[in-house]
């Protein structure tokens, strides 16, 4: 593992994983954000997954951001 994945791992809190009511901004231009993250823990989205869901990253709620934020930097260092 990356040294700045552990890091990244080990500063953001894998639980509570926030419902995607909470974590997403209901929209129809959302949808594929609610199939991808809706319910996943961030540690599990591949960086493949962090790239489908770029387009969508500002529908993301305070909630949301906070909690898959580690998920996307970790996708830029491992990608």
């Amino acid at each position: 593992m990356h040294p700045l994945v552990a890091d990244i791992a080990s500063c953001f809190p894998v639980h509570p994983i926030p419902n995607a009511r909470d974590a997403i901004i209901d929209t129809y231009m959302v949808e594929h954000l609610h199939e991808i993250l809706g319910g996943k823990p961030w540690p599990n989205l591949t960086p493949v997954e962090c790239r489908h869901c770029s387009d969508g990253f500002t529908f993301l709620t305070p909630i949301g951001l906070h909690y898959y934020l580690p998920a996307y930097m970790t996708a830029e260092v491992v990608d």
